[in-house]
């Protein structure tokens, strides 16, 4: 009998599994589905997990632990039960308020959820200090962006039921709330957990002005809460026909004289002596973009606005006038490709896309237990890839961003990161970032995992203490200090060295494991470091190969306007030297060993009027001079046989207030400038070099 129940329990699982996640489709109509029930008492996860696949979160603040579904994050975040979308659903919650945090608006409840702009809320309130810091209950409805829309106005609903005016709510006390809603009303209940109803409030629906269907979700801003105990029954859902996405047709221009593959993405291969990206047909392609491409332009903090977003809606009126002319001009100008964060009203329009995750750049602005090397002023970081939180934050984030994209021909690829710190406390050694993990607090994850490795590697402290020529009397001793040194230096560094390798396999790992997940078909671009001829990267690019496509740098040169030649100034022997482009890039894809991509480029001009202080790349004086140096650099490029492609840095100047306080980036960098002229020596060079990319790569 027990193995007979246990069957049958296991069968009405996969039932409500199979009736509850449901695909994301296009048409949908209401289907009658029986009352069919899912819980959750939160006993069955790991300590410390974000609750997935049950559980969908926006932030990193959801943890699971002692069996209840806890957030602690200071803006509104939402945790959304991964189900079908119901018509006609109740869903409840224990909710217990523990902490609170800021001095806002506060709150912890249970929610419908359609999306970020349609949902309804019942929730336990705290008001600011401002308004006495009054408790209360509410439920509230989000439709179309617009809050508290059911008591104002065309979307004003007629409140039925309401029990509870005047009724207080209090810290570490579990109330049970629970929604229920169908097609004529929704009501929100508030219970104590003896089943005492101490609140009620029902809205009448009248009209179509409002969100009526949605999945369950717990949601909570500014306070510590703890949930435990959610139930729902969706007894209507939404019926959704599946239904294949389609793109329009890819059309871009591509080297018809080379045949390579065909399977319908994006891919490398090896033709002759040239590597080549091989375009979803077969032919050859060669990556020419530029990059933040957006209707909004560049914010500037000085100004409270951007200067780019209000002429391009005064000139286009809507995002799609601009983004048709926009793209009507990349094409002109021989570009194939939408760099970094460019628009997706840009997509499908005669130009290949890209898409940037920033899994390690995002994931290091939660604080010091989330990164190794902590954001700087110009937002370089490197995210402790040992938190337990890192798996499920690039999980949640791969999910999230591709979405539908993983059959669509038009996507070149993606971006893990941008610029991230490999170089740790030197550009000049191969275990920066593990100095770095030295210097942590011994309850510091990455700290631990680094002590653990140690004692792995060596079984006990006294084997490590004579390999090191050391006397330390404990590995916990160990995790006290904050540099290791002794007498054999050269076998400590070693190691630190190995470790090194063990955080750049693990962050490559998790985070290119988590887009494989979702999606088989693209390339992953690599992490767009900064620059690549340094020692720190040399590990970098030995381990990368094994998990990306192509190997993407960010690298200002310079140019010889006389002699018509790309260089840099590099260290050789210690001293630094000019050096051809070619050379430097060639060292560069020799410790690759795979196709490389140059991310990021440009060259300023003083005669725009910007002030150009600061950001990279070298200035010269006008604009002729850009246009020659555009020539220069994008042509040495073409001529490399193991580059496929090249990102002009970027779309539009920045405002000349700059950016933000602690970054300026004031400088000529944009084809466009802020009233989205063109500087047209600078387009009309582009366009006769990029319209030749595939004639100069010959």
């Amino acid at each position: 009998m027990k193995i007979l129940r246990k069957t049958i329990k296991m069968l009405i699982t996969i039932s409500l599994i199979l009736v509850l996640v449901a695909p994301t489709t296009l048409a949908e109509s209401e289907t009658s589905i029986n009352g069919q029930r899912l819980q959750d008492d939160f006993s069955a996860y790991v300590a410390g997990s974000d609750g997935s696949p049950k559980w969908i979160t926006d932030d990193i603040s959801w943890e699971v632990n002692n069996g209840c579904f806890e957030n602690n994050s200071l803006k509104k975040s939402f945790a959304k039960y991964d189900s079908t979308v119901g018509t006609d659903l109740t869903f409840e919650s224990e909710v217990t308020i523990q902490v609170s945090q800021g001095d806002k608006y506060k709150s912890a409840g249970i929610s419908v959820y359609s999306d970020n702009n349609n949902y309804w809320s019942l929730a336990l309130v705290e008001g600011p200090e401002a308004k006495n810091k009054m408790h209360y209950i509410e439920l509230q409805e989000m439709f179309n962006g617009q809050w508290c829309v059911q008591d104002y106005g065309e979307t004003k609903l007629k409140v039925g039921s309401y029990v509870g005016d005047g009724i207080e709510w209090k810290y570490n006390q579990p109330y049970v709330l629970k929604i229920s809603l169908n097609n004529k009303s929704i009501t929100g209940v508030v219970c104590e957990l003896d089943g005492k109803k101490i609140w009620e409030k029902e809205y009448i629906f009248s009209s179509e002005n409002c969100t009526k269907k949605g999945i369950p979700a717990l949601t909570s801003a500014a306070v510590e809460t703890k949930y435990d105990n959610a139930k729902c029954t969706i007894n209507k859902k939404v019926y959704e026909v599946n239904a294949v996405s389609s793109y329009p047709e890819l059309k871009i221009k591509t080297d018809t004289t080379i045949n390579g593959k065909k399977t319908g993405f994006f891919h490398t291969q090896k033709i002759g002596d040239k590597w080549w990206v091989i375009a979803p047909d077969g032919k050859g392609f060669i990556a020419v973009g530029t990059q933040r491409m957006t209707y909004k332009g560049i914010y500037s903090e000085a100004l409270g606005y951007s200067p780019y977003e209000q002429n391009v809606k005064s000139i286009y009126g809507s995002e799609e006038e601009w983004a048709e002319n926009t793209a009507e001009r990349l094409n002109s100008w021989g570009f194939n490709l939408l760099g970094i964060d460019s628009a997706p009203s840009l997509r499908h329009r005669g130009l290949a896309h890209t898409v940037s995750f920033g899994f390690g750049n995002s994931f290091s602005k939660y604080g010091e237990d989330y990164v190794i090397y902590g954001l700087d002023a110009s937002n370089h970081c490197f995210p402790n890839v040992f938190s337990p939180k890192f798996v499920y934050y690039c999980d949640d984030l791969a999910r999230k961003v591709i979405q539908e994209d993983q059959n669509d021909p038009w996507l070149f690829g993606y971006y893990l990161d941008n610029e991230l710190s490999w170089w740790g406390q030197s550009f000049d050694t191969t275990y920066g970032l593990t100095d770095l993990v030295i210097k942590k607090d011994k309850t510091h994850t990455a700290k631990i995992a680094l002590i653990n490795w140690l004692q792995n590697r060596y079984g006990n402290i006294s084997s490590l203490n004579k390999a090191w020529g050391t006397d330390y009397t404990s590995f916990e001793t160990l995790g006290k200090m904050t540099s290791f040194t002794g007498k054999n230096q050269l076998v400590i560094n070693t190691d630190k060295t190995d470790f090194e390798k063990v955080i750049i396999e693990k962050y490559y790992t998790i985070t290119t494991g988590a887009i494989k997940k979702y999606d088989k078909n693209h390339m992953i671009l690599g992490s767009r470091n900064g620059s690549g001829i340094e020692k720190c990267y040399d590990l970098v690019w030995g381990i990368g190969r094994n998990y990306t496509d192509i190997s993407t740098f960010n690298y200002y040169g310079k140019v010889d306007l006389q002699a018509e030649t790309a260089y840099d100034q590099i260290k050789v022997n210690g001293v630094y030297q000019n050096v051809e482009l070619s050379e430097i890039f060639a060292q560069i894809y020799n410790k690759a060993k795979q196709p490389i991509m140059i991310s990021e480029w440009s060259f300023p001009a003083y005669d725009s009027g910007l002030p150009c202080t600061e950001g990279a790349g070298m200035r010269v004086d006008t604009q002729t001079e850009r246009a020659k140096a555009y020539e220069i650099y994008q042509k040495a490029l073409f001529n490399m046989p193991f580059l496929v492609g090249s990102e002009f840095f970027m779309w539009v100047d920045p405002p000349a207030e700059g950016l933000t306080k602690s970054y300026k980036l004031d400088t000529n960098y944009g084809l466009v400038n802020e009233k989205d002229e063109p500087y047209a020596l600078v387009t009309s060079v582009a366009k006769a070099i990029n319209g030749n990319v595939y004639s100069l790569r010959d």
